[in-house]
């Protein structure tokens, strides 16, 4: 029996709904119980990893449910990383699913929103370092703007700190979320707003924080997002005026020059 073979047999009977009829087929007949522990183990590790990037949405539904809702997830989402900081991105979905079937969620339909943020700023922790990412070779600092010819800046695509995410939301998560790093006694029913709630992840230093922006900062920063030359945001209807602010937030790198077709 070749190695390669029994560990992916292995890594197989692990998955939640993973196949482990190969693996049992390999070993002593008086093994086969223990194969149950490992598949435990591996449940656990995941729904440690999950608890650890969701803990206001497991505060919120309560750990048995929240564990529930894991299984479905490892059942749904096989892990495919071996980093688990990057399992758990499709959470949010799963639980607009369960909220849409279930009416023990009525009155938590705010719950895949309030999962968005929970994940972003996770994912804001470990996103690049932001000093490292102004030396990439393509990174210019800002002030190298104004060296260039007025057609060079018309070409100029802004850059977007490493670490930044954008949140449109319909509930307001981030009063359940800072409401719940107080304690965890707290109501659980949050009204729908008709308007976009827009949320700014970033992180200051070593700590990820969050910051509720105006619609027309919101608009200019997606519209950097889909990297958008200069020339290009100037021809569309979006708020130029609010860059000064995202400038002295910090919340720009930088920019980077975009050959177009005719140089």
């Amino acid at each position: 029996m070749r190695l390669a073979d029994w560990q992916g047999a292995f890594i197989q009977a692990l998955q939640a709904n993973g196949d482990e009829r190969a693996l049992l087929a390999m070993v002593n007949q008086r093994e086969h119980s223990r194969l149950k522990i490992y598949q435990n183990n591996a449940f656990q590790a995941l729904l440690s990893s999950l608890q650890s990037s969701f803990p206001v949405c497991q505060t919120v539904v309560g750990e048995r449910c929240f564990e529930q809702l894991a299984q479905q997830y490892c059942n749904r989402y096989p892990l495919k990383d071996a980093n688990l900081n990057h399992y758990g991105a499709q959470y949010p979905r799963l639980l607009a699913d369960e909220v849409k079937q279930h009416q023990g969620f009525i009155g938590l339909e705010y719950l895949p929103e309030l999962a968005m943020l929970e994940w972003a700023l996770k994912q804001g922790y470990y996103a690049q370092d932001r000093s490292a990412y102004v030396q990439l070779p393509q990174v210019h600092e800002l002030d190298q703007l104004a060296l260039l010819s007025e057609a060079q800046q018309q070409q100029a695509v802004l850059l977007l700190q490493p670490d930044i995410e954008l949140l449109s939301c319909h509930y307001p998560v981030q009063q359940v979320w800072v409401k719940h790093q107080a304690t965890a006694e707290q109501s659980h029913t949050t009204s729908c707003d008709s308007a976009a709630n827009y949320l700014l992840i970033f992180r200051d230093r070593f700590k990820v924080n969050f910051k509720q922006i105006s619609a027309p900062q919101a608009q200019l920063i997606m519209a950097i997002k889909q990297s958008m030359s200069l020339g290009q945001l100037t021809s569309t209807d979006v708020d130029l005026s609010e860059l000064t602010q995202l400038i002295q937030q910090g919340w720009i790198a930088g920019y980077k020059l975009v050959v177009t077709a005719d140089g």
